[in-house]
């Protein structure tokens, strides 16, 4: 097993830093602070921007529009414009979602679908729901806990951490039925957070409450790899830059007593990031047609 240890790249001192994109459009970083609502974006040479949301947003993806990102507020899925922050909403959750529930994590699929989670806002409660959105929003599953991770292999097949559970799954979608098998579990009091894929065959696994972000081999699911970030709480990671080998990891300063935490970190690394998706933006065409 190797270690890599994360140097602070960015002292955002986030309440719940959230949702790393590397924006290949623009060359940009964006990441969100959901409980403070706001939205941060990094590009090379310039200052660190940082808008403030109208809404609480948990969850950003690029689409191919490179005016737009594509993200979920506490309302529905909206449209963000990159520049300016404004949310356009495409649509709202259905009435079946408790008033205490909020969107959580989400992924873009090969083919340009959204797949996320919502869930509990306190997590006490497995009110959560998984669903599909390409146009037309479809309700996977229910009695979800706190969904996160959401990387994508194909069309139909990604990795899902069933965070509270301890354990990563991977899952299939197929005619809107959703599948899942355990994949590894994580020891007690350590969570799988959010996380990304390396062209190598490995999955990045940000792990709540153990100050790590750790590899996981797709062939053999050991741990390979361990980065070692000076904050108990990494939430997400993606890769980023021209040579797609650094590492950015967001953290969480939510429930912690020292100060400052929820900050932003960067481990250049020996493995080349797989590059996420956009969402097909020809959906939402297609749903007004």
């Amino acid at each position: 097993m190797t270690s890599f240890k994360a140097q602070l790249k960015f002292s955002s001192q986030c309440t719940l830093g959230e949702s790393p994109l590397w924006h290949i459009g623009s060359n940009s970083l964006f990441w969100l602070d959901i409980t403070q609502r706001k939205l941060y974006r990094y590009q090379s040479g310039q200052k660190l921007q940082c808008v403030s949301l109208t809404s609480s947003l948990s969850y950003i993806a690029e689409t191919n529009d490179p005016a737009k990102l594509i993200g979920l507020s506490n309302l529905g899925i909206e449209l963000i414009d990159i520049s300016t922050g404004e949310l356009n909403s495409l649509e709202r959750y259905p009435n079946s979602e408790p008033l205490s529930n909020r969107a959580n994590d989400g992924g873009i699929s090969p083919q340009g679908h959204l797949v996320f989670g919502t869930m509990d806002d306190k997590a006490d409660l497995r009110s959560g729901s998984l669903y599909r959105f390409d146009g037309t929003l479809n309700c996977l599953e229910e009695n979800s806990w706190v969904p996160n991770l959401f990387a994508f292999t194909d069309n139909n097949t990604f990795y899902l951490a069933d965070s509270l559970n301890n354990q990563i799954q991977l899952c299939n979608i197929n005619n809107n039925r959703l599948t899942k098998e355990h994949w590894v579990s994580t020891s007690k009091q350590v969570y799988p957070d959010g996380g990304c894929l390396d062209q190598q065959g490995g999955l990045w696994s940000a792990q709540w409450g153990s100050g790590k972000v750790v590899r996981y081999s797709l062939h053999d699911k050991t741990i390979t790899d361990v980065i070692q970030v000076p904050e108990l709480q990494p939430s997400s990671c993606c890769f980023f830059g021209v040579g797609m080998n650094k590492l950015f990891i967001t953290t969480a300063a939510q429930g912690t007593s020292s100060i400052p935490t929820g900050n932003c970190y960067v481990s250049e690394l020996p493995y080349t990031g797989l590059a996420t998706h956009a969402f097909d933006m020809s959906l939402l065409r297609n749903k007004h047609e």
